[in-house]
């Protein structure tokens, strides 16, 4: 009688407990396909974070806010949509790209690419420098060489001055998709190898070195300020062929982790292409 007594207490205690795991259980299994709903469809990744370091983080926000309102609109008809996160360090951004918290970044030039070492991401595109003084650089390639124009660049190698000056960044942009070539180096010297598998950004160290890396035919192609490419040109009278010339000079870059789907990329660049323009 006094085991059968204390079972019934010991099942009217546990059931109660029981039904509360399981109604519990329920209702996490009933809410996490709407919050995965949310983020995915279809294993398309909808929602993308775009990031970038300030240390006024209200101002650039208000700043950014409405670039990243012009590229939503654009997004929208293929159901992706962008929001901004600005960060006071640039070590807490690059923790969190490599937690994939992050999944673009818009910088000054030369720490975008320092970022894109670090994370291992790619550019997605270059902007233009608002309100900004217009820089004119040439590209040019030997006169002795096979390269005319633009499109005989593809696959080739293109020698740029320091990253944080960009002279030229924009011009071959569009023409040759350097917005998704996933390569950019910035050799340590003169002498440094180079990777030879896909086509190249090389961001030399000072705004001189283009044209001598093309001299000494260690890429195919440089972009070169106009007044210093006067000189080169007085001096070596026939040694170049200008192919081009470009009124613009970037300021910024966004790149995006290396794992974004293409489909993204492309819907994302456009977005961007247009809302910075």
């Amino acid at each position: 009688m006094r085991s059968a007594i204390a079972l019934s207490r010991t099942t009217r205690i546990l059931l109660p407990c029981l039904a509360l795991a399981a109604w519990v259980v329920l209702a996490v299994w009933a809410a996490a396909p709407s919050a995965v709903a949310d983020e995915v469809a279809g294993g398309r990744q909808h929602e993308f974070v775009l990031a970038t370091v300030s240390p006024s983080i209200s101002d650039t926000e208000a700043r950014l806010q409405p670039v990243v309102e012009d590229a939503n609109r654009r997004l929208a008809a293929d159901g992706l949509s962008v929001r901004l996160r600005v960060f006071g360090t640039y070590t807490s951004l690059v923790w969190e790209m490599w937690d994939e918290g992050i999944d673009l970044v818009i910088d000054e030039t030369f720490m975008a690419l320092s970022i894109m070492r670090d994370t291992g991401s790619h550019p997605l595109g270059a902007l233009t420098r608002p309100n900004g003084a217009l820089t004119r650089s040439i590209i040019v390639t030997l006169a002795s060489g096979s390269i005319h124009t633009l499109e005989d660049l593809r696959g080739h190698r293109l020698a740029f001055s320091k990253p944080a000056s960009s002279f030229g960044h924009l011009l071959p942009r569009i023409s040759l998709g350097l917005d998704r070539i996933g390569l950019a180096e910035v050799p340590p010297n003169m002498y440094a190898p180079l990777r030879p598998d896909r086509i190249a950004m090389v961001f030399t160290h000072d705004s001189l070195s283009p044209i001598i890396w093309l001299h000494k035919n260690r890429v195919d192609a440089a972009a070169v300020p106009e007044h210093q490419l006067d000189r080169f040109e007085w001096n070596m009278r026939g040694r170049f062929r200008r192919i081009a010339a470009s009124s613009t000079s970037p300021h910024q870059l966004i790149i995006h982790r290396a794992n974004l789907e293409p489909e993204a990329i492309e819907a994302l660049t456009t977005a961007f292409s247009v809302a910075f323009h």
